[in-house]
């Protein structure tokens, strides 16, 4: 599935027959000044857009996206996402769960599988709120002095 995405001054704008009218808010990810992502909220309740960049032309910008329905949450703070989304809302690579490096944490239990199943942690980087104690899934970041950081995992 492909979008048509036009960036001018006043802002950006997604058109595709599979989203219609929905259009909504996006942010764009600069790396060396060229777009490197870019992560669209539309007013449908419970969907967010998330796009990875494919090719580029003069005013132009094609991409493919990522639809992520919103996460039914029992208790309100994500837990129980699954999804494969590793990186932040500032788009930062995720540290994997595994990893005790730039971060060292006691989350992933090496002795207890089990636990870590339960959580939906393991050898991955995918945002997650192992505990429950964060307001919405999450992970730690790969920046040395960036710990951690919310993902942009909508919560029904």
């Amino acid at each position: 599935m492909h979008l048509r995405l036009q960036l001018s001054t006043i802002g950006v704008e997604v058109m595709s027959d599979d989203i219609g009218s929905n259009t909504g808010s996006c942010w764009l990810s600069l790396s060396r000044n060229f777009v490197s992502s870019i992560v669209c909220t539309c007013p449908n309740v419970c969907y967010s857009v998330v796009f990875k960049l494919c090719d580029t032309f003069s005013f132009f910008v094609l991409i493919s996206f990522i639809l992520e329905p919103c996460v039914e949450s029992k208790k309100g703070d994500g837990r129980e996402y699954r999804g494969e989304l590793d990186y932040t809302i500032d788009n930062v690579t995720c540290q994997y769960w595994t990893s005790q490096w730039p971060h060292k944490h006691k989350i992933y239990n090496t002795e207890n599988e089990t636990s870590n199943e339960k959580k939906g942690i393991g050898a991955d980087n995918f945002c997650r709120n192992p505990s429950g104690h964060r307001e919405k899934p999450w992970c730690f970041t790969t920046l040395k002095d960036v710990r951690w950081q919310y993902c942009n995992v909508n919560i029904c």
